[in-house]
């Protein structure tokens, strides 16, 4: 027999005698002092009622509602009351665990914890780096009693260079995993399950998202005690307990912050480009993230931006190693009227300051992430507007985010009387001349779109948004493509919106002289062996074959700072940007053939 579920709705203000008053001294302290905070949100009370209270609690959350110290306080408090029973003995322990998606993450949720950490006596481990040090120095790290933060692929690295790293963890107290909906991706699961296999049982756990994840119900076997569902919502808690049915992620909730407008626009896909310039023109003075399904897109829109904006405000793009994306997050904050480009990695908890608007130019792999990519703005009261943009082709996919994810948003018609062919073209002409110029540019918008056809082919709603059902030769035209890349779908699909620019793409040269030489060199020595390609039959009559082979790129390279062997030699030449990109494309080619492991390009990657 089911057990009864018991449910309650309340409004979330604080009271006299509120939760967080429960809190010892020293936490109260670092909420105060360290962090500089003189209120609590209302998740903050919330989770800290029910841990306190002995629940294990699976929280949901809107963005911005300041989930993060809603786990690190109580997760500080209940160690502080354990110190003493760590004391005994001479071998480390670890004393609570805290699983996050990415190094960013582990970044972020480090730097709010040092100072908690360091008031109740525990050593912080934020283990970010993709690290391939000997065994000799990973054991230096576990040196006294301490709090671990860390991606799933990294800590799993640990746990097979380190088996002691089991007998550490016989002593944990809590765990908690950050974005939880992520277990929806299979590394992350995999990864997952095996350190939860190796967790004890009798411990505290919280599972912590933005979103009603129907994956986290498969972790509640993994010895979640007493647990209780919390959901909090624009000031309101719903509080589920005894949550052994189904019906506990059926229910829907408003997962966006009330201080969030969410809407989507229906553009033909020729004015793709053309809707988020004017969407940007039009909020000159405002900080905007712009979200593409790729890195490649993410280089070249940047690229693309600057060219047709004129440099008028400050550019950004979030790709590229840990430490130079640090630096773009902090140029990013100290600036009102910045445009940030990115990929999901940007949508997973990164506390971004005071964005205005987000546009999603391209729909997420994942549904679920939809909330996580509009939600970084609209945080802690902040007014903010998030805009995703669909082609006709996509249109039932506002319908599918509200039947899959139970997220509403509203149709908008900003654009209704700003686009058309007229000036879409203007803009296209503007970005083929460049491309007609230089090759590097050339190339980079082939990869882009081929990338962004490749990531359409792996997102979760196939049943609604199709590739062939997309007006790629329209989009190509968006793209400011020269030649559409030989893609499959591309052999199939409808192409006869594309404008082909008549030029011969083989005589358009790279800017870096030395890169140009080799290819001239190349193309010298195949002289006689290629017939002469034409250069003015229309694409619509010769389908596939008048594109450019383009390798396929895969955007599911790690993200999570997991350990990695190295296969590839440290270059002392710092590689330029597109080299980089091209370095990694070889790499993941041979990752596809199976002539490496997934281990091993990540490891070459980190190299380059």
């Amino acid at each position: 027999m089911a057990k009864t579920k018991k449910e309650s709705t309340k409004t979330a203000a604080p009271t006299p005698e509120s939760p967080t008053d429960k809190l010892l001294p020293e936490i109260r302290e670092y909420f105060a002092k360290d962090l500089g905070f003189d209120s609590f949100t209302p998740v903050q009370r919330c989770t800290v009622k029910y841990f306190l209270d002995n629940y294990d609690c699976i929280v949901q959350a809107p963005t911005g509602s300041g989930k993060t110290l809603a786990y690190v306080l109580p997760f500080l408090h209940i160690l502080k009351t354990k110190v003493e029973e760590y004391k005994e003995g001479d071998k480390p322990k670890i004393a609570g665990l805290i699983l996050v998606p990415t190094r960013e993450l582990v970044h972020q949720v480090g730097t709010v914890m040092k100072a908690g950490a360091a008031r109740i006596g525990f050593e912080l481990l934020p283990l970010a780096a993709c690290n391939t040090s000997k065994r000799s120095q990973e054991e230096k790290k576990f040196k006294k009693n301490c709090i671990v933060i860390s991606t799933p692929g990294r800590f799993v690295n640990l746990l097979n260079k380190l088996p002691e790293l089991k007998t550490y963890l016989k002593s944990l107290e809590m765990l908690i995993i950050d974005e939880a909906d992520r277990f929806v991706d299979v590394d992350f699961k995999d990864q997952t399950t095996k350190i939860l296999e190796s967790l004890p049982k009798q411990r505290r756990t919280g599972l912590f998202s933005a979103t009603q994840a129907k994956e986290i119900e498969d972790l509640i076997k993994f010895g979640l005690r007493n647990p209780v569902r919390l959901e909090v919502n624009s000031g309101t808690t719903r509080v589920m307990e005894d949550i052994d049915d189904d019906e506990g992620s059926a229910k829907a909730a408003n997962v966006a912050p009330a201080s969030l407008k969410n809407s989507y626009a229906i553009v033909p896909a020729a004015h793709k480009l053309l809707a988020l310039v004017d969407f940007l023109k039009k909020r000159k003075d405002k900080k905007v993230l712009v979200f593409f399904s790729s890195r490649f897109s993410v280089i070249y829109f940047e690229r693309v931006l600057k060219l047709v904006l004129g440099g008028k405000r400050p550019i950004l793009n979030l790709y590229g190693k840990k430490f130079s994306r640090a630096k773009v997050i902090s140029s990013f904050g100290g600036h009102n009227n910045t445009i940030m480009l990115a990929t999901d990695v940007a949508g997973r908890g990164l506390d971004l300051e005071n964005v205005d608007a987000v546009v999603q130019f391209d729909i997420p792999k994942h549904s679920s992430w939809f909330v996580h990519r509009s939600g970084r703005a609209g945080r802690n009261n902040h007014i903010g507007e998030s805009i995703l943009l669909l082609t006709p082709a996509e249109e039932a996919y506002a319908e599918f985010l509200l039947t899959h994810e139970k997220v509403a948003i509203e149709r908008t018609h900003i654009f209704d009387k700003v686009l058309n062919d007229a000036n879409a073209d203007v803009l296209r002409q503007k970005i083929t001349s460049k491309a007609s110029e230089e090759r590097e540019f050339l190339e980079l918008g082939t990869s882009a779109f081929v990338a962004m056809l490749n990531a359409y082919l792996s997102h979760d709603c196939q049943i609604v948004c199709r590739v062939k059902d997309l007006d790629i030769g329209a989009l190509g035209n968006a793209y400011g493509l020269v030649r559409l890349p030989k893609f499959a779908e591309t052999k199939t699909a409808n192409v006869k919106a594309f404008k082909r620019v008549d030029i011969e793409t083989s005589k358009i040269p790279y800017l870096d002289a030395t890169r140009e030489a080799e290819r001239q060199k190349k193309l010298k020595s195949q002289e006689g062996t290629k017939k002469p390609r034409q250069t003015s039959t229309p694409a619509g009559q010769r389908r596939g074959k008048n594109v450019t082979k383009t390798p396929i790129p895969d955007e599911n390279a790690g993200e999570d700072g997991s350990e990695l062997k190295k296969t590839a030699p440290k270059r002392k030449k710092k590689l330029s940007e597109w080299e980089e990109l091209q370095s990694e494309d070889r790499l993941l080619k041979k990752f596809k053939k199976g002539k490496i492991n997934r281990q091993e390009m990540e490891a070459a990657i980190d190299d380059l």
